[in-house]
Parts: C-alpha cells; structure tokens; sequence
C-alpha cells in the first residue's frame, strides 16, 4: 500500500508519499507570460521561467476556499504525473487537507474529483491542523492531554485546539489574516 500525502493550500501544495523524506513544495496555481500566452508554467516549473516580471497568475482559491477546479486540476495533474511523483492511482491511497471550515458543496466535488476522475484507491480528507498536532504528539515521550496549533496559511490563520487528539470545533478560531495580507498592506 502507498499513501500520498497532499497538502494543498491555497498558496502552496506541499506533496509526497508517506515513506519519502520532506514533500515537494510549490505555488498552488497556473501561471502564464503576459507576452507569450501559449507558455504557462505550473507548480514549480516557475523556476524555469526567465522573466518573473512578465507572469498572472491563475488561482484556485479564492478568499480561502477552492472554487477554480479547472486550475486546480491542471496542478494536481502535474503533481501527480510522470514530471513530479509519478502517482499509480490503482495502488495509492491518498490524505489530503482542506480547510477547517469547508463548504460541503466543495467537499462532494473533491470527492467526486479524488475518486472518478483520478481514481484514487481511497482518501482520508483532514484539516493540516490536525495533521500538525499528530506528528507533535506522535514525537512526544508522552503524548499532551491538549495541544494547541496555529496555522497561518495564505488567506487565514487558524487558531484549533485539540484534546487527546480530538478538535474541539467550538473553541476554534479563524481570522482573516493570512501571509497574502502582509503584500496588500
């Protein structure tokens, strides 16, 4: 059994399997030359681009939520093709992170994506949140009765406590000030 672990943040996607050392980050978008539309560049194929100044981008979230599926596919394309990680999806189970407040609808359409289109094995969807507190109590002597993560991603930070490994969902906090914010001061 393989399990790829996708951390796809509306800023970057953070990706790897499960048994391989630091995932691969990239910006989770699609960019493109002002000059030469037909070129575009994704993930972290940025670094081959010459000319920084003449790029848009094309995101998939907006205000913290994914609502560009067409964009977001032709990244986890890439991700998951023979360029990046080489995904056999007849024999990769897949955990991905969403964000802790997530709409349903956006929900059913990552399954649906996962599932029918990629055809993943089987997925375990989490917030990162929870993915934190467990590596920190997994590496503790003891493992804390509660934890408390603060995760400051692109468009929020999220303030979660957690109580022998369980989130308490009406102390969790979110606030609209994400590393996006400090560029557009």
């Amino acid at each position: 059994m393989v399990v790829l672990v996708l951390d796809n943040g509306a800023g970057s996607v953070k990706a790897e399997f499960s048994d391989a050392g630091n995932p691969r980050v990239m910006p989770n978008c699609v960019m493109k030359a002002k000059t030469v539309r037909s070129r575009c560049f994704i993930g972290d194929q940025i670094d081959e681009c010459k000319d920084l100044s003449g790029l848009f981008y094309l995101l998939p979230f907006q205000k913290g939520y994914l609502v560009n599926w067409e964009i977001e596919k032709q990244v986890w394309d890439y991700v998951y093709g023979k360029s990046c990680l080489q995904v056999d999806f007849d024999e990769t189970d897949l955990i991905i992170t969403e964000p802790l407040h997530n709409f349903t609808t956006i929900q059913e359409a990552m399954a649906e994506i996962i599932f029918e289109e990629y055809q993943f094995r089987s997925s375990f969807k989490c917030n990162s949140s929870y993915l934190s507190q467990l590596k920190y109590t997994s590496q503790q002597e003891t493992a804390p009765a509660c934890t408390l993560v603060v995760d400051s991603g692109y468009s929020f930070t999220h303030i979660t406590p957690y109580y022998k490994g369980r989130r308490l969902q009406q102390y969790s906090k979110s606030l609209l000030t994400g590393w996006m914010w400090a560029g557009n001061s």
